[in-house]
C-alpha cells in the first residue's frame, strides 16, 4: 500500500489521492458491459466505518 500511496502522489495532487481503497476480485457489470456504479456504491456503504484506511496504511498510523 505504501508503494501504491507514493506512486500516485507522484502523478496526482495530494487532495485528488483517495483516502481509502478497497480491492476486489471483480467488478460487477451492467447489462451494457460498463461498470455498476451503484453496485459499487452499495458495496463501500456495507463496509464497516472503522475499516482500515489507505492513508493509516501506508504511513502505519
Amino acid at each position: 500500500m505504501a508503494e501504491l500511496d507514493g506512486f500516485v502522489r507522484g502523478l496526482i495532487a495530494g487532495y485528488k489521492v483517495p483516502r481509502s481503497l478497497w480491492f476486489v476480485d471483480e467488478v460487477k457489470r451492467s447489462p451494457a458491459g460498463k461498470p455498476d456504479y451503484r453496485w459499487a456504491k452499495e458495496q463501500t456503504e456495507a463496509r464497516p466505518a472503522d475499516e482500515v484506511r489507505a492513508s493509516q496504511v501506508a504511513t502505519g498510523a
